[in-house]
């Protein structure tokens, strides 16, 4: 069996890939290695990938769609060592006898930490207190309170993953927590512990909100004016999902009030710049897109892809397979 390794950043390859991962998979497969030297192109990748019967992708990495998709009949494995597939393959792609796994899962368990400490960092308003440290204040800490997380409303938009493991890093603080979602089903609902409500109620009724669904055609500006109007005063919302779930400048508009805090990990325009108006303001957490990067995480992503392809190769069941159902709820850009 041949496979394409087809990721040719070498400092993205030393992150997500240890040592260990890479030799195990050169005795699970014959391995062709893109070159890390920039010559690995697109039009590379559509030469080359008709010859191998598995292939392996990550951020970056060249698309398996058009010419390329054409041309991989082969293929009988992809294992993309990152989140979404949206950009690399098509649905049609799903129409053939492949095998499709990510690190989806992975980064979710991740992505949900994040999201866990945004909501602390929000809940405690560290960033306005640091501001004040900056500017000579002190704490008046006999008649100051800040909201904390400790049995609040918390509002959760979409029942993900990030959602799901976020839900057991709440629960020990006794929350209330709400979930709007198309995709979950009662039973899980109250297997998690948490109700299900329509988008306008989870608002109106959460002291903290934060987005954990993915970016679709659907869900594309999802909270917009009309729905940031409804949230409570001095309600926090925590974005670690996709910056375009949400109207930006409507968001903007009420942070610049004053009447909501956030903590953002996604923003319109990725790197933020440094003289955003998001950075100058007391009742904003950011931080640079990192939901994905805990180092006990890093490492699984490119495990889970040999994993993966060690399981195929064997001929043994893979739970966590991509699905076309799958790959449509998937982020697009």
């Amino acid at each position: 069996m041949k496979t394409l390794f087809a990721i040719s950043n070498r400092t993205l390859i030393d992150n997500i890939f240890d040592r260990e991962t890479l030799d195990r998979l050169a005795r699970i497969t014959d391995v062709d290695w893109a070159d890390t030297d920039g010559s690995f192109t697109q039009e590379c990748f559509e030469q080359r990938i008709g010859n191998y019967d598995a292939c392996i992708t990550s951020w970056d990495s060249p698309r398996l769609t058009g010419l390329a998709g054409t041309r991989a009949q082969r293929l009988r494995f992809l294992g993309h060592a990152a989140g979404t597939l949206a950009t690399y393959v098509e649905s049609n792609f799903f129409e053939r006898d492949v095998t499709v796994v990510t690190s989806s899962e992975v980064l979710a368990l991740s992505t949900a930490e994040c999201t866990f400490a945004l909501i602390m960092a929000g809940a405690w308003n560290l960033r306005g207190y640091q501001m004040g440290l900056q500017e000579g204040r002190w704490s008046q800490s006999r008649k100051e309170t800040v909201m904390g997380v400790h049995e609040q409303t918390i509002g959760l938009v979409g029942m993900s993953r990030v959602a799901r493991q976020l839900i057991t890093y709440l629960q020990p603080f006794g929350p209330n927590i709400l979930v709007h979602s198309q995709h979950a089903s009662p039973d899980e609902a109250r297997r998690l512990g948490v109700t299900l409500v329509p988008l306008d109620e989870l608002l109106a009724k959460s002291q903290i909100v934060a987005l954990t669904g993915t970016l679709t055609d659907r869900t594309r500006g999802m909270i917009g004016a009309r729905e940031l109007s409804l949230m409570r005063d001095g309600a926090l919302l925590v974005n670690t999902a996709r910056a375009k779930l949400i109207d930006g400048a409507a968001l903007l508009a009420e942070l610049q009030r004053g009447r909501l805090f956030a903590a953002l990990d996604v923003f319109d325009k990725e790197p933020l710049v440094a003289d955003s108006p998001l950075l100058k303001l007391p009742n904003v957490v950011c931080s640079p897109h990192i939901g994905g990067i805990s180092s006990h995480w890093r490492k699984k992503i490119g495990r889970n892809i040999v994993d993966g392809l060690e399981a195929f190769v064997a001929g043994r069941a893979i739970d966590d397979r991509i699905t076309v159902q799958r790959f449509q709820a998937m982020s697009v850009p």
